[in-house]
């Protein structure tokens, strides 16, 4: 008795066997019929050519899978089923074309990258010369994005620090009035992020006065001078912030 031809619902039945998916009567009913059990050693073979990819068909072959695609008789049409949770793997006729496919677009592939090669190499040239002049003007920018302000140095406590600022000049943080502090470089961006951060909590401090840089228990720290508005006799208040994440560690008024 020769095989009749798999219907869409043993293809269904033998891949939902096959992916673990199948009800125990489903799984009684594929192991109790030849027919089935060889559906799903074909899915098998099928998805194993699949996971560990193909060798690419010489020309012959190439003709050869079309023309037996072309001679392939059409697929009996199946009554409509209920939809399932999932689509059947494909047959080995339709893999092979597949495969046929994947091969002529790799081949059309490697020739489009070996006509865009050549001009590639021409525009490399132009691209470096490009990046050189970027590179070049890259010390007047950081020269733009910082500023020297003065650096009342290092403080092993917050006491320290509060009675070095007890002592200087509001309007300039230097470390008594009418004396000069060491400079430090830093970052514009950097001051005015933190600025703006204390700026936002505490709306009634006026234009900044001064900035000036302090090392607080090892760790780098700016303090900003601002006027308090509305305050009689006036009274200025020295902010001590961290540098990176512009928390505020402590504020004092004068």
């Amino acid at each position: 008795m020769t095989d009749q031809p798999p219907t869409d619902q043993d293809l269904e039945l033998a891949s939902a066997y096959l992916d673990g998916e199948a009800t125990p009567d489903e799984r009684a009913r594929v192991e109790a019929d030849p027919q089935l059990l060889a559906r799903v050693d074909e899915l098998r073979a099928v998805a194993g050519a699949v996971g560990t990819g193909f060798t690419p068909l010489t020309e012959e072959q190439a003709a050869s899978q079309r023309r037996r695609a072309i001679a392939a008789k059409p697929i009996p049409t199946a009554p409509p089923l209920p939809a399932r949770r999932r689509t059947p793997l494909p047959s080995p006729l339709i893999a092979a074309a597949v495969v046929v496919v994947i091969a002529l677009a790799g081949i059309w592939l490697v020739i489009a990258a070996g006509n865009g090669s050549s001009s590639d190499k021409d525009s490399s040239g132009a691209s470096t010369g490009a990046t050189t002049t970027q590179r070049s003007g890259g010390g007047a920018t950081s020269e733009a994005t910082t500023t020297e302000v003065p650096d009342l140095g290092s403080f092993p406590t917050r006491n320290a620090l509060t009675a070095a600022l007890q002592r200087s000049d509001v309007t300039t943080l230097a470390a008594t009035p009418g004396t000069a502090n060491a400079t430090a470089k830093a970052a514009r961006l950097s001051i005015d992020r933190c600025e703006a951060t204390i700026e936002a909590g505490q709306p009634e401090l006026g234009e900044r006065l001064a900035v000036a840089t302090a090392r607080l228990d090892g760790s780098a720290v700016y303090v900003f001078s601002h006027p308090v508005r509305d305050k009689q006799p006036p009274v200025t208040q020295l902010t001590v912030a961290d540098q990176q994440t512009c928390r505020v560690l402590f504020a004092i008024q004068r």
